[in-house]
């Protein structure tokens, strides 16, 4: 069984990518250049030769030859050294591109590491940059998120010192015969209860969070 072969990275697309145009372009310019060539060359030709006068008429030849070839040569000396500056532009613009994709892709494994307050810089208008703008948001988002998540769990361990502290005093208070077992029972309920409700509070949150409650509320809607 073969294995699949791996994708090639973003970079190499891009700047195969990029080729692929230069070199489309460039065909393009020299097929056009031969269809258009010769009739612009004829035109030329004969201005030039209503200049000269009727002797001219043995050298049309020539200067079509000549013209043609010239156009040609300069054609074919100035491809390289513009292939060459086309594919540098090709490889910057990758390069930028990619440096992009790096960008927010270090930026996601910071959030996955729970690198909330981290922000990436979005200085130009581009779908990039629109990228990274929202990817800014989302890190707002979740560090708030997780912010709240702390000041909960805080909140929680304060409301549960309380009734365990109550708990603990009236078992104390009822191993010394302090407390009577029916005061401590009556006592004891009433913490119980206490905890009780922050339990269903604490469940609340948790279906609102999940979205349990919304969709709830919805189907009771649609019932009535």
């Amino acid at each position: 069984r073969c294995e699949p072969e791996p994708d090639m990275k973003l970079y190499p697309r891009l700047f195969l990518a990029h080729v692929w145009v230069i070199l489309l372009g460039t065909a393009v310019l020299l097929l056009l250049s031969e269809l258009f060539a010769s009739a612009f060359i004829a035109h030329h030709v004969e201005q030039m030769m209503r200049l000269i006068g009727p002797q001219s008429e043995t050298l049309r030849g020539d200067l079509e030859g000549g013209m043609r070839q010239t156009l040609t040569w300069t054609l074919l000396s100035a491809l390289p050294f513009s292939l060459l500056i086309a594919a540098l532009t090709a490889a910057y613009a990758s390069r930028r591109i990619v440096a992009g994709v790096k960008t927010l892709e270090a930026g996601s494994r910071a959030l996955v590491r729970g690198e909330y307050a981290l922000r990436l810089e979005a200085p130009g208008s581009d779908e990039l940059s629109d990228l990274a703008r929202s990817f800014n948001i989302l890190g707002g988002a979740l560090e708030r998120v997780e912010q709240g998540r702390i000041d909960l769990i805080g909140n929680v361990a304060h409301e549960l010192r309380a009734p365990l502290s109550a708990l603990r005093g009236y078992a104390e208070a009822l191993e010394d015969g302090i407390l009577s077992p029916q005061q401590v029972s009556v006592a004891l309920e009433r913490e119980i209860r206490a905890m009780e409700r922050l339990v269903r509070d604490l469940g609340l949150v948790s279906r609102v969070e999940a979205g349990h409650l919304e969709l709830q509320l919805q189907s009771v809607r649609v019932q009535d």
